[in-house]
């Protein structure tokens, strides 16, 4: 359980962390990140030895019997592989929930809808128009699009997530033209998780 608890921990953050109401695209792809780098410091022999010797000193004070490492069942062919140590088979079972942890996370977060979304979201709040992100609506009129989007950030660029969701809220099609209140809102439903 010591050796769980910080990655449980650290899970549970993240987990928290993607839950907020004001979580968008961009913080939880940062969030991801930050997590991935410190699952990743976490990979070292020094660090497990100090959990392995607060388990070890934790089973101590409880009076619990420390685990004993058992020759396994030789194989077929006779060959049998025994670990160096009790903490040498531990490291090695933490190390793979490390590995197994940063896998899930890369896995579920490095979509290409994630992706296209970031860039949906920077090409909101910049104003810089990326054409491939363009390219993916064709109901869009790109040099209308660019035009509209030029005004919008030159207005409203340098805001928080928070004024961009209300003002994003309150733009008709009549205001802003249809296809770009489409894109808006279609961006909106990816920037609040």
């Amino acid at each position: 359980m010591v050796m769980s608890k910080p990655i449980l921990e650290l899970m549970e953050s993240l987990n928290k962390s993607l839950q907020s109401s004001t979580t968008h695209v961009d913080g939880m792809l940062k969030s991801v990140e930050i997590v991935i780098e410190m699952l990743q410091s976490m990979r070292s022999e020094a660090y497990f030895a100090e959990l392995f010797e607060t388990a070890q000193r934790i089973a101590e004070d409880n009076q619990l019997d420390l685990l004993v490492l058992r020759r396994p069942a030789r194989f077929e062919d006779g060959e049998s592989e025994t670990p160096k140590s009790l903490e040498y088979l531990y490291m090695i079972q933490f190390f793979e929930v490390l590995d197994n942890a940063k896998t899930v996370l890369l896995e579920s977060f490095d979509g290409p809808d994630l992706v296209k979304y970031q860039k949906m979201v920077n090409m909101l709040f910049t104003g810089v128009a990326d054409q491939n992100v363009i390219d993916e609506y064709p109901e869009l009129d790109s040099p209308i699009f660019k035009s509209q989007l030029e005004l919008y950030c030159s207005q409203f660029g340098n805001d928080s997530l928070e004024i961009h969701l209300a003002t994003f809220s309150k733009l008709s099609p009549d205001t802003c033209g249809k296809t770009f209140t489409n894109v808006i809102n279609h961006s909106c439903n990816w920037l609040c998780f």
